[in-house]
């Protein structure tokens, strides 16, 4: 617990960033990663080579955009960074890294990718309504992007800070969260280059016991076809959430614009 608070206070980060949560919560995946190391090995080596796979299909290039980047746990950096002249890892933090940040190849960005937190910062007990998102649209030296594990976990932040403020309703906490991966699916869908999307689509939560207490389906509704593949991610052993209860989920794995 004293690394994680040295970290959280060493670490640079955008005042919105800290005021709603996302450098605390950063640091806590970092740790939780160390705590469930072997739970957490297939799920994240399996990510890693579809994403290699991917970049060998289409043979590098240019530029490689990475959402939802964190400390690339998920992401073959050295792959890309074979294969691509530049690799973009955006995320709302970048934990401090010396490998990333001595890698002349890799610009590390800073992105708010929900698009609501600046209206959060002033609005704290008010849903936002989540706006479109064009940002490197317009850059054509990107040649594959890749969501990492990102889009299901869009709301969780502005919901727990909203949360602090005032009462949520249910319904419209959960509209909230399709809209926002909905936007986020929009907008991976207007680029023209190769995309990769990596994401939890069934979520299963259980009691201190080990029972199954509630099983979720978390985009039904964004048509976003057959997964190329999916593998379970035990998340959280049973103990490691609040309560001593555990979580599992189950990733699917996309591609789209693949050359022939």
């Amino acid at each position: 617990m004293f690394a994680e608070a040295l970290e959280y206070l060493i670490t640079p980060a955008e005042p919105w960033a800290r005021k709603l949560g996302y450098l605390k919560e950063s640091i806590a995946i970092r740790a939780r990663h160390r705590r469930c190391r072997s739970d957490w090995a297939e799920h994240l080596t399996r990510s890693n080579k579809f994403i290699e796979a991917v970049t060998k299909k289409i043979g590098g290039g240019d530029s490689a955009l990475v959402l939802g980047a964190g400390t690339c746990l998920d992401v073959p950096i050295a792959i890309l960074c074979a294969a691509f002249k530049q690799v973009y890892l955006v995320d709302a933090v970048h934990l401090r890294s010396w490998s990333l940040s001595r890698n002349r190849k890799v610009k590390r960005i800073v992105k708010d990718l929900t698009g609501v937190a600046d209206y959060l910062i002033t609005h704290s007990r008010r849903l936002p309504s989540p706006p479109a998102i064009d940002w490197f649209l317009d850059d054509p030296r990107i040649d594959l992007v890749v969501s990492a594990n990102i889009a299901p976990q869009l709301g969780a932040m502005p919901l727990k800070y909203l949360s602090r403020h005032t009462e949520i309703d249910v319904a419209a906490g959960k509209m909230f969260e399709a809209v926002l991966m909905q936007r986020h699916f929009q907008w991976l869908g207007s680029f023209t280059c190769p995309s990769v999307i990596l994401c939890d689509a069934v979520r299963t939560m259980f009691d201190s016991d080990g029972t199954v207490c509630s099983v979720e389906s978390l985009f039904d509704q964004m048509e976003l076809g057959f997964p190329v593949e999916k593998w379970d991610w035990l998340v959280a052993p049973v103990g490691e959430e609040d309560g001593g209860g555990g979580m599992k989920t189950e990733v699917h794995a996309y591609c789209d614009r693949l050359p022939a």
